[in-house]
This record gives structure tokens, C-alpha cells and sequence, in this order.
């Protein structure tokens, strides 16, 4: 199954990163270019990891025009 689809990029070949060493999302895309294009698949990338997903636990931003109750 593709994992990447811009790149065409499989599971196997993402698992075979990851077994290679590759200790993050980054580090997975720079090994298979998975997630370079749209980055729609490093969701994905980071489960095959057990890493938690690119930008998850930052804070929101604050909302502008309103002030807060």
C-alpha cells in the first residue's frame, strides 16, 4: 500500500527506513522523500514510528478580533 502517493513511497519501503534506524518523520523523509511534496502522509509516517504526528501537543494560536470571557 502506498503511504505516499505524490511519491509514490510504500509502506514497506517507509518500514524499511525505520528498521534502518531512521528515528523520526524527518528522518524518513529525507531517507525515502515521504512527506516532502504535500505532507499529507506524515500523519501515517509517524504511527508506522509510534512517534507522535508533526505539530501534535502545540499550542493553538490565539484568536485574533476576540477577547477572551
Amino acid at each position: 500500500m502506498y503511504v505516499c502517493c505524490c511519491l509514490a513511497v510504500t509502506e514497506r519501503t517507509i518500514a524499511e527506513a525505520i528498521a534502518a534506524g531512521a528515528p523520526d518523520v524527518d528522518a524518513v523523509t529525507r531517507c525515502t522523500g515521504a512527506g516532502s511534496k504535500c505532507g499529507s502522509c506524515k500523519n501515517h509516517i509517524a504511527s508506522m514510528i509510534g512517534a507522535p504526528a508533526p505539530g501534535a501537543g502545540a499550542e493553538p494560536a490565539p484568536a485574533r478580533g476576540r477577547l477572551p470571557m
